[in-house]
């Protein structure tokens, strides 16, 4: 197994909390970022000589489906037919791809996928719920029109995933 050994046990859980917390934003972020860190031509491949099933997300076909997912989903968020994300059929996909998401990232640290998916699921319970307040009550106080909103929510997301994977990534 290649692991992320850069990082002590408590920022690895933090890490996967976080990851659960931008997949709370954004469903397919976090996953999607996740990916991109762990391809081959990467200079430290989070999951590539792992075992199935934590080496098929270091795939080229993995890179494809939650890039294009993610993409996907940054058009899709801001079309009015979009469900809400406190749905119960949205929430429970953004709990079961931020609990893969921290467990992924504990398994690329060396420590407990168990409690990374935890910690992933808490987090992506909290970032939907934070995600919702800034939509529907803190932009509208503010008297800011939704779409300003969601593309500060799509920045944050996105230069959230960045942080967590640039050392991934290279320095």
């Amino acid at each position: 197994m290649v692991t992320d050994r850069t990082l002590p046990d408590d920022l690895a859980y933090a890490r996967a909390l976080t990851f659960g917390a931008i997949t709370g934003l954004r469903s397919m972020t976090g996953l999607a970022a996740l990916v991109l860190a762990s391809q081959p031509e990467r200079p430290h491949p989070f999951l590539q000589e792992d075992a199935a099933p934590w080496s098929w997300l270091s795939s080229r076909g993995a890179l494809l489906a939650f890039g294009a997912g993610a993409l996907g989903e940054y058009v899709g968020d801001k079309l009015p037919i979009t469900p809400g994300r406190l749905q119960a059929g949205p929430l429970g996909g953004r709990v079961a791809f931020g609990a893969l998401a921290g467990a992924a990232s504990c398994r690329a640290a060396g420590v407990s996928p168990a409690v990374g998916a935890a910690l992933g699921a808490l987090g992506a319970l909290g970032g939907s719920a934070g995600g919702y307040g800034l939509r529907t009550i803190i932009g509208p106080r503010l008297g800011l029109p939704d779409l300003p909103v969601a593309l500060l929510e799509d920045a944050a997301t996105i230069g959230g995933a960045f942080g967590l994977v640039k050392g991934a990534l290279g320095k």
